[in-house]
């Protein structure tokens, strides 16, 4: 799972739309010798590469946030995570074990090669806010097609944009509903959306202005876009704007 800095830096770094979030077990023999002989003083430990690749060839490897990643664990306790440097140095990272899952958590801003293996060290877990399971957050970022639902990425083809003329900022529909778990259907007879929300249907219709000058629905390369303040509003959900990050989170 990303944080909003790290889907942020995402898809500031990355050339395509096309990301590739991939987690494999490492051969030790693949690695250098200083590397394997770090990894032979570490007990039973399991050694896994995480990498994240815009397009083909782009390999991203820091961000500006973290990302959360959770592994199957299954030998002794306690249990520790570390980053295997190339120069062959174990950086120790915070984790955690849930017992009944079997899985370890941990967080990190550098991604490459990673150790789980039995260690005997003391670590304190900062307490982390939960969220509540009826809330969903979503944000997203004028210009780029990644977005996220509760810090779990998803890609779009379009990217929101900023409406001069009305000074709102538009959404394209179809990720809105995605985010706010509602169905749509398009009727091209009279270039007209339905959204269907529990307890009320909104229909929207191209180029036709919305209530008070607060913009139109409109369509940009083949998509639908909407103000999504008004959309938002309208079925129950909350948004906020973060200028300095160009960024709109919608709350529900």
């Amino acid at each position: 799972m990303f944080d909003a800095d790290a889907t942020y830096s995402i898809g500031q770094q990355g050339r395509t739309p096309n990301i590739t979030v991939s987690l494999e077990l490492v051969n030790v023999y693949d690695l250098s010798d200083v590397q394997q002989s770090v990894v032979s003083e570490v007990y039973n430990a399991t050694v896994f590469a995480v990498t994240i690749a815009s397009g083909e060839h782009q390999i991203i490897t820091e961000l500006d946030g973290t990302v959360s990643i959770s592994v199957s664990y299954s030998g002794q306790l306690p249990v520790t995570v570390w980053l295997l440097t190339e120069d062959g140095e174990l950086v120790q990272l915070v984790s955690s074990f849930d017992e009944e899952s079997g899985l370890v958590t941990f967080n990190t801003s550098q991604l490459g090669v990673f150790l789980i293996g039995y260690g005997s060290f003391d670590i304190v877990i900062p307490p982390t806010p939960p969220i509540l399971p009826e809330q969903t957050i979503a944000r997203f970022v004028i210009g780029i097609e990644l977005y996220t639902i509760d810090g779990v990425p998803h890609f779009n083809d379009t990217a929101p944009f900023l409406d001069a003329m009305y000074n709102r900022t538009m959404m394209p529909l179809r990720a809105v509903a995605n985010a706010l778990n509602v169905e749509v259907e398009w009727l091209p007879e009279t270039r007209t959306v339905l959204v269907f929300a529990p307890n009320q249907t909104l229909t929207l219709t191209v180029d036709v202005p919305l209530p008070d000058g607060i913009g139109m629905p409109v369509i940009v390369n083949d998509r639908v876009f909407v103000p999504i303040r008004y959309v938002a509003e309208m079925l129950g959900a909350t948004v906020r704007w973060d200028a300095d990050n160009m960024a709109v989170y919608i709350e529900k």
